[in-house]
């Protein structure tokens, strides 16, 4: 298993240099309960970031779900013994990126073409509940099950569980930003903010955990 490991590890380091990249690049967006003055500013100056931060995060996606399917296969073990949790973890990486993407669709669209106040404000509500609250199930459900699966299979050592814990309260504040209707909890944003950098983390440490493993055992 260690070239599935390998390549498991090379993949999600990549993933997590053109997350950080996207984040970078996207720069800090307006509070969910913005001044639809302000969303329209922010939108018409940051055009061009937001479009390039959209491009950035689709090259991230072959390598995140690749990072993600090698994963399962090392952490279901080698009788299979873990492989509902470790599959699992990957069909909820699936379901993140489909909702985020579908969610980042007519944003993007607006910032491209340009919209009007109302589309505007919907979309960006769309793109926000589509990185925090909507998929804070999908983030859990990604990391956890599959975090799970390689401290029972002895592929990832007890500390990356800490990740783990971290990126699980954060997703719960994610879901209770959907009761707040104005301030920094709406839409989970504020939650999202530890929420996304702790999933980055996460891979990231994971990742050098595959790769070192993958140097110590032979193909």
């Amino acid at each position: 298993m260690s070239n599935a490991a390998r390549q498991a590890g090379i993949a999600g380091l990549c993933a997590t240099v053109l997350g950080v990249a996207a984040m970078v690049v996207g720069g800090s967006p307006p509070d969910p309960t913005s001044t639809i003055d302000l969303l329209r500013t922010y939108v018409h100056a940051e055009r061009t970031s937001i479009l390039a931060a959209a491009a950035i995060y689709q090259l991230m996606i072959p390598f995140l779900l690749v990072f993600a399917a090698g994963l399962a296969r090392v952490a279901a073990g080698a009788n299979g013994e873990a492989s509902a949790l470790a599959w699992g973890g990957l069909a909820g990486n699936v379901g993140l990126q489909a909702v985020a993407v579908a969610g980042m669709i007519p944003f993007v669209g607006a910032a491209w073409r340009g919209a009007d106040d109302a589309i505007i404000r919907a979309a960006y509500d769309g793109n926000l509940l589509g990185l925090y609250a909507l998929t804070a199930g999908f983030s859990l459900a990604s990391v956890v099950p599959v975090t799970i699966a390689g401290i029972m299979t002895k592929i990832l050592p007890r500390w990356i569980a800490v990740f783990a814990f971290v990126l699980a309260a954060a997703n719960l504040g994610e879901l209770v930003g959907l009761v707040f209707y104005d301030g920094p909890m709406a839409l989970g944003a504020a939650a999202g903010l530890v929420a996304i950098p702790a999933w980055m983390a996460w891979a990231a440490a994971v990742s050098v955990v595959l790769v070192r493993r993958a140097r110590r055992k032979p193909s």
